[in-house]
């Protein structure tokens, strides 16, 4: 029961940031003659220790086959239950080969900047954090 899921993890900090609702909405539409879909999102997460709210923009080149280009955009703002907030701004580009079949394989590029909003002029670059990343993945 929920009852007793929720007695069993009351004491883990983390399990309060696990348990999550999110929502996504977003709609696809043809750009540049059809060969790419411009997709503008909104999207809100919800724990019990924080929520964020997300705002975005993707574009995914349209092929079936070979080798397809994407890009995403994303700002997001983060509260905690205590008051703190930070920002985020991310950039992410890849390329997806399409096989055939159901068969991808993709290369991924991302990077991110988090600056926490509650530094009050603590001086340039307190609370700022980098992060950069890539992700490489095989299906088949």
């Amino acid at each position: 029961t929920a009852r007793a899921l929720e007695a069993a993890n009351e004491n883990d900090a983390n399990e309060l940031e696990r348990r999550a609702l999110e929502a996504r909405l977003g709609y696809g539409f043809a750009l540049f003659a059809g060969r790419y879909t411009g997709t503008p999102e909104l999207g809100l997460t919800m724990t019990d220790a924080s929520r964020e709210t997300v705002l975005g923009w993707r574009l995914a080149e349209e092929r079936r086959r070979g080798l397809a280009f994407g890009l995403d955009v994303e700002a997001a703002r983060r509260e905690s239950a205590g008051g703190e907030a930070e920002h985020r701004l991310g950039i992410g580009f890849g390329w997806r080969l399409q096989g055939a079949g159901t068969e991808t394989f993709e290369v991924r590029f991302e990077g991110s900047r988090i600056e926490a909003a509650n530094d009050h002029g603590a001086g340039s670059g307190a609370g700022v954090e980098h992060r950069m990343g890539g992700t490489l993945t095989a299906r088949w």
